[in-house]
């Protein structure tokens, strides 16, 4: 059985930025992650390739310009793959727009 390298928590958003999820690692050894965003069909819609340190880090992914739907973030390193399922809800309409035209 293979020892886990690397372990990633759920995407959250943010606190403190707006439309930015988070993903909260943890790496055994210095090493390359990749991370390939795909939506519902298998395309991708982000890819990065970053060094990353061995412990823990918080790696950001700004999502301000996703559409809403369902999404899965595959993130590989050192021969292994966690797949995270993201979901992006549709934007608020604007109170105004519901007021004038409701």
């Amino acid at each position: 059985m293979n020892e886990k390298l690397f372990f990633v928590g759920e995407p959250c958003l943010s606190k403190t930025t707006s439309f930015t999820l988070e993903f909260k690692a943890t790496f055994k050894k210095k090493g390359m992650l990749l991370i390939d965003v795909l939506d519902e069909l298998g395309r991708s819609r982000h890819q990065k390739k970053m060094t990353v340190s061995k412990g823990t880090s918080t790696y950001s992914l700004d999502i301000s310009r996703y559409k809403a739907g369902k999404y899965n973030a595959w993130l590989s390193f050192g021969g292994q793959t966690i797949i995270k399922p993201i979901t992006i809800a549709p934007k608020p309409k604007s109170l105004t727009w519901k007021m004038l035209f409701s």
